[in-house]
């Protein structure tokens, strides 16, 4: 927790899609370390904003990718909460420079979208994780379970944080976000897409 990660996956196995389109690869970064992190607090949708070390962490992932990247995205797109904004800008400028032209860096806008902030964990967030699970159990249990796992089942998907919203409303949102910015990266000369989330 708190480093900054990517993951890349080409949409459709870099195969074209079923309108003809061309493939996209998408990148996922994770933004980098806060001060909640390191005190083991709940985050959830509360803006907190990066620490030194991660905004160390988000230089260096921008470096990696910029070295990495064949293509430049035509934008990135970032939740909307300080924390990711952060990481994605620190994105945009090691990728415009890596694009410079004769006349300097180029812009690379980041889009800040709220369909990509974390989950709203309501009552959980602000308290540290043990005491979350003891305070409110069934909330800890769905979140601390289940939040990664590939397939939940809808009862547990669609129970809603005391105060928050549920795993599939944020699933939901994400998901529409990120078909989004892969449409949009299709379209583009690159068919690159950096999604900066949690």
């Amino acid at each position: 927790m708190g480093s900054v990660t990517s993951r890349r996956r080409r949409s459709d196995a870099g195969d074209a899609d079923a309108s003809g389109g061309k493939p996209v690869e998408l990148i996922v970064v994770r933004h980098g370390e806060t001060d909640w992190n390191l005190a083991r607090r709940v985050q959830g949708s509360t803006d907190i904003e990066l620490n030194d070390r991660g905004r160390a962490q988000a230089k260096l992932c921008a470096e990696a990718l910029a070295k990495q990247l064949q293509g430049t995205p035509h934008t990135i797109w970032s939740s909307n909460l300080g924390r990711a904004a952060a990481t994605a800008s620190a994105l945009a400028m090691a990728l415009g420079s890596k694009a410079a032209n004769g006349d300097g860096p180029i812009s690379i806008p980041v889009r800040r979208d709220e369909r990509l902030k974390e989950w709203d964990l309501g009552v959980l967030e602000g308290l540290q994780k043990e005491d979350a699970a003891k305070q409110h159990p069934e909330d800890w249990e769905t979140f601390c379970k289940h939040w990664a796992a590939p397939s939940v089942p809808e009862e547990i998907a669609s129970r809603v944080i005391n105060g928050g919203e549920s795993m599939l409303q944020v699933r939901t949102r994400a998901v529409a976000c990120l078909d989004e910015v892969c449409r949009e990266a299709r379209d583009s000369a690159s068919g690159v897409a950096i999604a900066v989330t949690h």
